[in-house]
């Protein structure tokens, strides 16, 4: 079965163009980020809490903008990856 997915795999990157390739790479690692990221807020923002479990260490609130500020850099560095994913099929 793993080879089968792998063969796949590489007969999309033989056959598809870059930048579908680079489409497809990146938001691959965008899902991965955006599904931890928000694992991680609940279980820090909500479900741990109410369990009595852990504390916040800085309770002064949120910058303006700050969340978007630092969901546009993770998402540069998410298309960065996707650039060396191309790279590294040429």
């Amino acid at each position: 079965m793993l080879s089968f997915i792998l063969n796949q795999i590489e007969q999309f990157v033989t056959v598809a163009p870059l930048w579908l390739v680079w489409s497809v790479i990146t938001l691959a690692f965008a899902g991965i980020y955006l599904g931890l990221a928000s694992i991680s807020y609940a279980l820090t923002r909500h479900i741990l809490p109410r369990l009595g479990l852990g504390e916040i260490i800085d309770k002064r609130p949120l910058r303006p903008g700050q969340i978007r500020s630092e969901l546009a850099y993770s998402l540069s560095s998410i298309a960065i990856f996707g650039a060396y994913g191309v790279l590294t099929i040429l």
